[in-house]
């Protein structure tokens, strides 16, 4: 009963010159990724507490079924999920005068089940018999983005780049 991981992405920008050389832009991105691949520890201690854990087949392997033989027992299923939501704003200034400058700050929400869906040794699901309780933000989500680049050329031969990068934490 495993799927294939399928992502649906809809973006859409909108650029508007306002001075000679400088632009202003906004841009919405929606992301939602569905049977991702996940991995489920059917041996672990969350699993004993829950009685045990269902396979995509929606099979039930009861805790302790490999014990003690195999402490971890990683399965393999597709019923990872995801969901980005994202609006930047921002301004470029073309290169011209020896000068260019790209600023952008960037709103979004990230929300998963599994924010290790690609890593099989780790297992952090609040309850193994029911992946939803786990919808929630991902380990990857910053509320709050921003970004500034600039390059000049000085008089001299000196190249000057600028760059800074600053976001909101990521949930632990």
């Amino acid at each position: 009963h495993y799927a294939n991981p399928r992502i649906y992405t809809a973006n859409v920008g909108f650029e508007q010159e306002i001075y000679p050389d400088w632009t202003l832009y906004f841009d919405l991105t929606w992301s939602k990724g569905v049977h991702l691949t996940s991995f489920y520890n059917c041996n672990g201690a969350g699993v004993y507490a829950a009685g045990g854990c269902y396979a995509d087949n929606g099979t039930f392997v009861p805790a302790g079924t490999y014990s003690p033989l195999l402490s971890d027992l990683y399965v393999t299923n597709s019923r990872g999920k995801g969901l980005y939501r994202g609006f930047t704003v921002g301004m470029r200034k073309r290169f011209s005068q020896h000068f260019q400058l790209n600023w952008n700050y960037t709103l979004s929400e990230d929300l998963d089940n599994d924010s290790n869906e690609r890593d099989p040794f780790d297992d952090f699901r609040l309850d193994p018999v029911n992946p939803a309780r786990d919808y929630s933000f991902s380990n990857r989500d910053e509320r709050h983005k921003f970004n500034l680049f600039s390059y000049a050329e000085l008089p001299g031969g000196i190249n000057l780049d600028l760059r800074l990068q600053a976001h909101s934490p990521q949930p632990i």
